[in-house]
């Protein structure tokens, strides 16, 4: 008898408890219909629809941000203060530089009439080029994006980007954290008309912040053995900005460009070879001066990406991928230069450089130990001399930069700073260097294209 009268009282507060508790729990203000119009290149727009259980929606805000970016930007709505409101912001982005597949990460914030300031779920769009019907090829850690082209060439592609994947995974001891993307346009027009800015020799670029990668391969502009050295170069790069980056850090740049051209998938020995011969005359530029823009110089240029996949090839032949593997952690821990150093290899940039130069069999004494680590002063770029060129129609608040290689850094708006790194149209006149090593050699004369339309 007490458990048959037991079990409906006990299932009688079981009702009242949880009737009680999704009421208390139903929020104030609901978000229905909620989604984004793609307007590439020259934006997206956001909508929802609010509602307040009681009262009246007051204000609203939408917050918005690219992945990895450095801040947030916020946009406050009008609103005409009502039950139900009916939300809506366009985001021009047609006078900058945003990567076709950018990873856009927004929520909305409403007040109604009671004070409750309710926060809507984050959502995460992809600003892809919705202008041609792609053909995608992909996995968890690679997807390749090509337009009317025969699929071998995605699957060709998407094949030594799966490969160039297995063994960076080994050079750098960990697993990527999202996937990459490879942008594959046909023809520099196509490429040119989602940039504020691009100059008319560049044949790709490389956006780490976004882990994405678009490139020019022309029907006759691009061979096996070029798309053999930029893909994995450029994905390399894009690997490597996710396991080392820090707001407080910065790895220099023979580091990043050194790896890049080690995991090529052909041969640098000729570059290796020539800074051994150089290392017993005097001739080698100071690892610690390898950073930022290598300058304009030709001869100089291509000796420091040679020293960098010197230096590189010596620091994993030497400490081995663990020993690479540590520097970059210390690097995302915000670590400096040398701290980095000293805590992924126990020496610092002083003490590497000259284990590197023995490595080399540089002759004792030819290169004197400095004092002090000089502050590496950048060579002043072309975009930096240049005012910037704006679109006549355009009314964004921001301007985007452009920086000429090896780096190449923009901002689409308050919200991202991507750093890129840009590969020219292969050539012979390469010689085989990496990609973004002759970018240098174009910041005399250049031709800049404007988007249009």
């Amino acid at each position: 008898m007490k458990s048959y009268y037991l079990r409906p009282i006990a299932l009688l507060l079981f009702m009242l408890f949880v009737g009680k508790t999704a009421v208390y729990a139903q929020s104030p203000i609901t978000f229905t219909d909620e989604y984004t119009e793609n307007n590439f290149p020259d934006g997206l727009t956001f909508n929802v629809t609010a509602t307040a259980v009681e009262g009246d929606i007051v204000s609203a805000k939408l917050y918005y941000a690219v992945r990895n970016a450095v801040s947030t930007s916020q946009q406050r709505i009008d609103v005409e203060p009502a039950n139900q409101v009916e939300l809506r912001y366009e985001w021009d982005i047609s006078d900058t530089t945003m990567p076709p597949s950018t990873a856009v990460f927004y929520h909305w914030e409403v007040v109604d009439s009671a004070g409750n300031r309710i926060k809507s779920e984050e959502q995460v769009v992809y600003y892809d080029d919705t202008r041609y019907e792609w053909d995608v090829f992909e996995d968890e850690n690679i997807a390749v994006w090509q337009h009317d082209r025969p699929k071998q060439l995605g699957q060709s592609v998407f094949a030594i980007a799966q490969r160039a994947i297995a063994e960076q995974k080994d050079v750098f001891q960990t697993d990527l954290e999202y996937q990459i993307r490879i942008i594959i346009y046909n023809d520099f027009d196509e490429f040119a008309d989602w940039h504020a800015y691009v100059n008319e020799f560049i044949g790709g670029q490389a956006f780490p912040a976004q882990g994405i990668t678009a490139q020019i391969v022309g029907s006759d502009g691009s061979t096996d053995r070029w798309l053999n050295d930029v893909i994995p170069h450029e994905i390399s790069h894009l690997y490597f900005y996710q396991v080392s980056t820090h707001p407080l850090s910065q790895p220099p740049t023979w580091l990043n460009e050194g790896v890049a051209q080690y995991n090529e998938f052909t041969s640098n020995q000729y570059a290796l070879d020539a800074v051994r011969e150089r290392a017993g005359t005097g001739d080698l530029v100071r690892l610690y001066a390898l950073s930022g823009n290598f300058g304009n110089d030709a001869e100089q240029v291509y000796l420091s990406y040679a020293e960098s996949l010197s230096a590189v090839t010596y620091l994993i032949e030497t400490y081995g991928a663990e020993g690479l593997k540590n520097l970059l952690a210390a690097y995302k821990e915000g670590k400096s230069n040398d701290e980095a150093l000293m805590v992924g290899l126990g020496v610092d940039i002083i003490q590497f450089e000259q284990g590197w130069l023995d490595w080399l069999g540089a002759p004792k004494g030819l290169y004197p130990t400095p004092t002090a680590v000089p502050t590496h002063v950048p060579v002043p770029t072309a975009a930096m001399m240049m005012p910037p060129t704006r679109k006549p129609t355009a009314t964004a608040t921001t301007e985007a930069m452009a920086t000429i290689a090896p780096t190449e850094t923009i901002a689409p708006t308050a919200t991202a700073q991507a750093t890129q790194t840009a590969t020219p149209v292969p050539q012979t006149a390469n010689n085989g260097i990496c990609a973004t090593a002759a970018l240098p050699l174009l910041a005399v004369g250049l031709v800049w294209k404007r988007k249009t339309g």
